[in-house]
């Protein structure tokens, strides 16, 4: 009868273990990877540097919460060069960078909704990246962070759920790839990078310091005769979405200054694009200038009249241009210069085609060809 009772009892706290046990260390290691909280979710860092991760998907929630900022630089790749601080010097405010690098409509109207609810900021830089506008019409948020965007704090702590930030948090490491980086005024600005920097200057730069992309770019350029002529499209589901994604946003918020950027691609990307792109980003563009005209507090800019993307050299790719127009942009929003109007657009759009057509994309095929 002993035996039975001290297995019994043996059995029993065997089973009290087996549950608190768990729960104990899943307290303790909660606990610290709370005030670990390398995302900055649930507060500022304690005892360790203030860092930032570059990808604002991560950043952006912990930098809006946290930090009384009353302006912000929301865009892609585009963007992500524009410099907060001389942001700050032409246009006053305390801006921020949060761009991040393919960050589309749909995941940055998530990034607004959290930001109004948050902040009331007094104004927003914002990139109308015309690649993503066939794309516009999927809202969806493409990755796994939007859930650090909802009402809830609960469900966030899962982002730390995961082989990585276990590691880190329970050895308490601060290296960039636990924590992030401390510059956060510079951490989006990838044309600080050599690695991308090197690459401006011509397509020969391309080849000599991004050889296989630039290989692949050029294998899949098929080119065709630029076609301007009008065609009819249905943009209807472009326009709900660019409405649910970006205009509402600045409709109920008058008290905030929204500057849209279009980002100005080398006129090699229109030529090496489907014959038809041009059009279809002309049209929806106007569409979206007719629109915005409405909101005082709105207004869109953009610089392809300008010689600046007939020079290849100010590219590192097709699309992707130098930090001087990202200065350029802010010199426009304080100078209230460059403004895309119902009036002169297509005058813009004229010059932005006439200069496409006549572009000699032959210079930059030859010379790949022989790479």
């Amino acid at each position: 009868m002993k035996d039975f009772l001290s297995k019994t009892i043996s059995y029993k706290k065997f089973i009290i273990l087996s549950l608190i046990l768990p729960l104990f260390i899943s307290f303790i290691v909660g606990g610290q990877m709370y005030v670990y909280d390398p995302l900055q979710i649930y507060h500022k860092p304690y005892f360790r540097d203030k860092t930032f991760f570059k990808d604002m998907r991560l950043s952006a929630r912990g930098i809006i919460q946290n930090y009384d900022f009353d302006s912000y630089i929301l865009g892609s790749s585009m963007l992500e060069n524009t410099d907060s601080l001389e942001a700050n010097e032409k246009l006053g405010g305390n801006f921020v960078n949060i761009s991040a690098s393919a960050l589309s409509f749909g995941e940055r109207s998530v990034i607004l909704e959290y930001l109004f609810k948050q902040k009331n900021p007094k104004g927003i830089i914002y990139s109308i990246d015309t690649y993503m506008l066939d794309k516009a019409e999927n809202v969806n948020y493409k990755n796994d962070y939007r859930f650090l965007y909802n009402e809830s704090s609960f469900d966030d702590f899962k982002i730390y759920l995961n082989r990585r930030f276990m590691i880190c948090g329970t050895l308490w490491l601060s290296t960039s790839t636990c924590v992030g980086e401390k510059d956060l005024f510079n951490i989006t600005r990838w044309g600080l990078d050599s690695r991308f920097s090197d690459m401006f200057g011509g397509v020969e730069n391309w080849f000599k310091y991004n050889r296989q992309e630039a290989i692949k770019y050029f294998k899949d350029i098929k080119l065709e005769p630029f076609v301007s002529k009008n065609t009819e499209y249905d943009f209807t589901k472009i326009q709900d979405s660019l409405k649910t994604t970006l205009i509402n946003f600045i409709k109920d918020n008058p008290q905030t200054k929204f500057d849209l950027i279009i980002p100005t691609y080398s006129r090699f990307s229109y030529r090496a694009n489907t014959k038809d792109n041009y059009i279809k980003i002309r049209e929806i563009l106007k569409w979206l200038v007719v629109e915005i005209v409405k909101y005082p507090n709105a207004k869109i800019y953009g610089f392809d009249d300008l010689d600046y993307a007939d020079n290849i050299e100010n590219y590192k790719d097709a699309e992707h241009y130098n930090m001087d127009l990202n200065s350029y942009h802010l010199d426009s929003i304080r100078d209230k210069t460059h403004i895309i109007t119902p009036n002169n657009m297509d005058l813009y759009f004229e010059i932005m085609e006439e200069k496409i057509r006549n572009y000699d994309v032959d210079k930059i095929l030859d010379f790949a060809s022989k790479e």
